[in-house]
C-alpha cells in the first residue's frame, strides 16, 4: 500500500514528497484504515504537515478505491475499498530495498581474550546481529566484522597469573570451559596484586616483551589465546550469531604504528617530553590524545587506526559502523577526527552507535572482581527456565524436544528483552521476566507464530485463488500489516531494532485478539480462506520481524 500511495503522490506531486510521506495508524477514535503523516518532510520543505497534506488529498481523491478521506490537522486519515485495502493487506512485501546498492561495514561484539563473554557483550551482540539483519531487509549489503582484542595489558595479566598459579592446568584437566579457565585467572591476578606478588607493572613489561617478539611469552599467548577461542565459537554458535570476517589487533597494530610515525613526520602528531607520542586537540574542542606510549607500545586508538584504512581498503563500502558501550563515544569522535586529519578516510564514511549501561538487578558488574553474569551462565538459566515450562506443557516430548526448544526460548528471551529497549537507554536485565510467556517478551511472540502455524497446518491448506471476502473484523490487523514496510524503513534509517520489537509485539497481541474474535476454520467459504490468508500473511511479517531479532520461530511450543 505505501508504494501504491507513493506511485499516486509521487506522480501528481514529485520524488521528495512521494518519499516524505509515511504511514501510521489512524489515531485513536479517528475512522480510517491508514493515515499519512510528514513531519520529517514538513521540516525538511519548511512547510507545515497540514499544508502537504492538503496537497496530497488533492492527489488521492480521485482514486476509485479511496473512499473517503478525513483531514484532521497532521494526519490525513484514509478509509479504503474492502476488496483494494485487503489486497494491499495480502501483498504486503516483508523487506524494502531503500539501501539498496549501499555497502556497509559494520562492526559488534569486539570482546577481549583475557575471559568469557559476558551480559555486556549480549547487549552488543542483540544490537549488532540485528542492525546486520535489519541493514539487509532494508536492501543494503552488509559485512558483519569483529575486532579481536588479543594483546594488551589486560591479557597479559591473565598470562601472569597463570604463571605463577597454573601450574599446568588445562581445560580439559580442570572440567572448565576454556574462555572461562582463562577468565579466572584474570579475576586472580587482582588477588595476587593484593598479596604483592604481581604488579601492573608486571603487566605492562611482559607487554613490551611480546612485541619484541619473546618466544616464551608468545607461546603462551597463543595457547591461552586459543583456549578462549574454543570456549568463544560455543556461545557464539549458541546464540546464532555469527561474522563475515574476524580481524585481530595482533596482525594490525604495527600497521597503526607506521601511521602514527607517519602523522608525527607531517605533524599531525607530536613527541611529549616522556616520549609518548599525542595528537593536540584542544583547538577541535577535545583533550591531548595519546597515541603511543612513552615505552613504544600501541594502545587501542593505534590499531583502530589501522582497521579503519584496512577495512576501508578490503571492502570499499560506504559506510563504517562501530557498535559499542556509549561511554567510548569520545574514542571513537577523537579516532573519527584522526582519520580525517591525516586524510585517510572522511567522517562521512563513519559512524558510531553506542548503547547504555546493562546491570543486573543485583547491581553493576565487574570483570576484575569477578562480580559479572558470564553469557554462558545466563544462557544456561534461561534455558533451565524455558525447560520447566515446557515440560509443564509437553511431558510427552523426548528429551531432544525440549532441549532443542529450550534454546530457541532462551534465545528470544534475552534477545528480545535488550532491544525491546531503545539502544542508548540504561538498563536492568531480569532473567525471569524475559522468559516469561506472557506479557511483553520474546517467548510470547514467538508462542503467536507456533499458533499461527499450527492453525494453518491444521487447515489442510486453503484456496490461494480466492479474492480476500474481508470485513470490519479485520481491518486493525489489516492496518497493522499494512504499517511494516513503513515501520521497516524507519527503523533502518534510525538504525533502530525496537522499532520493530515494538511492532511484532503489537502485531502479535493484535493476532491474539483477532484469532479470540473470529471463528476461521469452520467459517463457510470464502470466509474461511479469506482469512486462513490473513493469518499466513500475520504469520509471514512476524517471521520477518523476529528474523531481524535474531529470533526463530519454535515448531511447538
Amino acid at each position: 500500500m505505501q508504494d501504491a500511495l507513493r506511485t499516486v503522490i509521487r506522480q501528481s506531486l514529485g520524488e521528495e514528497i512521494a518519499l516524505g510521506v509515511e504511514l501510521r495508524p489512524v489515531p485513536a477514535h479517528a475512522e480510517g484504515d491508514i493515515a499519512l503523516t510528514c513531519f520529517s518532510l514538513a521540516k525538511a520543505l519548511r512547510q507545515s504537515p497540514v499544508a502537504i497534506l492538503q496537497q496530497v488529498q488533492t492527489a488521492l481523491e480521485p482514486l476509485p478505491w479511496v473512499e473517503k478521506l478525513d483531514a484532521q490537522g497532521p494526519y490525513l486519515n484514509i478509509t479504503c475499498s474492502a476488496a483494494w485495502y485487503f489486497a494491499q493487506v495480502l501483498s504486503t512485501p516483508v523487506a524494502s530495498q531503500q539501501f539498496s546498492g549501499r555497502h556497509i561495514v559494520l562492526e559488534f561484539s569486539s570482546p577481549n581474550t583475557n575471559k568469557p563473554l559476558h551480559l555486556g557483550h549480549m547487549r552488543n551482540n542483540a544490537l549488532g546481529d540485528s542492525l546486520v539483519h535489519l541493514l539487509r531487509a532494508n536492501g543494503a549489503a552488509v559485512t558483519a566484522v569483529s575486532i579481536i582484542n588479543d594483546r594488551g595489558t589486560h591479557i597479559c595479566k591473565s598470562m601472569l597469573a597463570y604463571e605463577i598459579a597454573g601450574d599446568g592446568a588445562t581445560p580439559a584437566s580442570t572440567g572448565r570451559k576454556p574462555d572461562h579457565l582463562v577468565g579466572d585467572y584474570y579475576v586472580l591476578f587482582s588477588t595476587l596484586k593484593d598479596e604483592g606478588r604481581l604488579t601492573d607493572e608486571g603487566a605492562q613489561a611482559m607487554l613490551q616483551a611480546w612485541e619484541a617478539g619473546d618466544k616464551s611469552v608468545r607461546a603462551l599467548w597463543e595457547l591461552m589465546n586459543g583456549w578462549v577461542y574454543e570456549g568463544w565459537n560455543k556461545t557464539y554458535a549458541r546464540q546464532g550469531v555469527t561474522f563475515d570476517k574476524w580481524y585481530y589487533e595482533s596482525a594490525h597494530y604495527e600497521d597503526g604504528k607506521q601511521l602514527v610515525a607517519d602523522g608525527l613526520r607531517r605533524g599531525v602528531f607530536t613527541t611529549l617530553a616522556d616520549g609518548a607520542i599525542a595528537a593536540d586537540l584542544t583547538a577541535d574542542g577535545y583533550d591531548q590524545k595519546i597515541v603511543q606510549r612513552a615505552d613504544g607500545t600501541s594502545i587501542y586508538i593505534t590499531q583502530d587506526l589501522a582497521l579503519a584504512v584496512a577495512r576501508y581498503n578490503e571492502w570499499h563500502p560506504d559506510e563504517l559502523i562501530y557498535i559499542t558501550d556509549y561511554r567510548q563515544a569520545y574514542h571513537f569522535e577523537v579516532l573519527f577526527l584522526l582519520l580525517e586529519k591525516l586524510g585517510l578516510l572522511s567522517r562521512e564514511h563513519l559512524t558510531h552507535i553506542g548503547y547504555g549501561t546493562m546491570e543486573l538487578t543485583t547491581g553493576k558488574m565487574s570483570s576484575r572482581t569477578g562480580h559479572v553474569v558470564h553469557a554462558d551462565d545466563l544462557m544456561d538459566e534461561l534455558s533451565a527456565l524455558a525447560r520447566e515450562e515446557i515440560l509443564a506443557r509437553h511431558d510427552d516430548w523426548d528429551a531432544q524436544q525440549v532441549s532443542l526448544t529450550a534454546e530457541q526460548i532462551m534465545n528470544a528471551a534475552w534477545k528480545y528483552y535488550i532491544l525491546s529497549v531503545t539502544p542508548e537507554r540504561n538498563m536492568v536485565y531480569d532473567a525471569a521476566a524475559s522468559v516469561r510467556f506472557e506479557g511483553a517478551t520474546g517467548p510470547y511472540i514467538q508462542y503467536a507464530g507456533v499458533r499461527i502455524r499450527r492453525l494453518l497446518e491444521k487447515s489442510g491448506g486453503y484456496d490461494a485463488t480466492t479474492a480476500p471476502v474481508l470485513g470490519g473484523e479485520e481491518r486493525a490487523l489489516g492496518a497493522l500489516i499494512l504499517q511494516w514496510g513503513a515501520v521497516l524503513e524507519s527503523a533502518g534509517r534510525d538504525r533502530n531494532p525496537t522499532t520493530v520489537a515494538t511492532y511484532i509485539l503489537e502485531l502479535a497481541q493484535e493476532w491474539s485478539r483477532y484469532y479470540s474474535s473470529v471463528r476461521i476454520l469452520d467459517a463457510a467459504e470464502p470466509v474461511r480462506s479469506s482469512r486462513l490468508q490473513l493469518a499466513e500473511k500475520t504469520l509471514e511479517v512476524l517471521v520477518a520481524g523476529l528474523s531481524i531479532l535474531g529470533i526463530p520461530v519454535p515448531e511447538a511450543m
